[in-house]
């Protein structure tokens, strides 16, 4: 994998010899310090090689004459802001709970709630209907089937853990956007 990244960036012969060098120390460093973040096996992974991925696209080491220690270094910080980063996007991102949808128009709390959730019932509908087919297939297997993300994954082949993440990220947000413009028509 790192044979790819290096040359899709067009690194000098000297630089990808740096990175080659420098790699399975920051790969081995960074991957420990993430799990001890809580990150499991494979968010580690993810995460160090995004974030390697855009070191090596931004960061010249035999320019800015990086020594191997100071290399790894800077991946390991990149790496642990990167996982901020992520985990303050997730706990921004909230998930509709379609589960709730379903069960609206039941409720015993008279008709105007009646027709106030079958409203909202019909609102989670239409802003599904508006969704991409993936999105809407990923978004169904997430909410409505309760799949874990690497259930989801393996149901769809073509997903990667970024492209889920992005996929549901992108699903979750168009259905609230209309969600709130349904409640708050302008």
């Amino acid at each position: 994998m790192a044979e790819k990244n290096r040359s899709s960036y067009r690194l000098s012969p000297a630089a990808a010899a740096f990175y080659a060098q420098i790699y399975p120390a920051a790969r081995a460093g960074c991957c420990s310090e993430l799990r001890r973040a809580g990150c499991t096996e494979d968010e580690a992974e993810e995460v160090f090689m995004a974030t390697c991925e855009k070191v090596m696209s931004t960061v010249d080491p035999i320019a800015r004459r990086f020594a191997p220690g100071q290399m790894v270094v800077l991946l390991k910080i990149s790496c642990k802001r990167r996982l901020i980063d992520e985990r303050r996007h997730r706990s921004v991102l909230t998930e509709v709970e379609l589960e709730t949808a379903s069960g609206l128009a039941a409720t015993d709390r008279g008709p105007d709630a009646i027709a106030e959730n079958n409203e909202t019932a019909r609102a989670i509908f239409r802003a599904l209907d508006l969704l991409a087919p993936l999105d809407r297939l990923v978004f169904e297997h997430r909410h409505e089937q309760e799949l874990s993300p690497r259930e989801i994954q393996n149901r769809i082949p073509a997903l990667t853990a970024r492209s889920y993440r992005r996929t549901i990220e992108r699903a979750n947000a168009q259905v609230r956007c209309a969600l709130a413009n349904a409640e708050n028509p302008i």
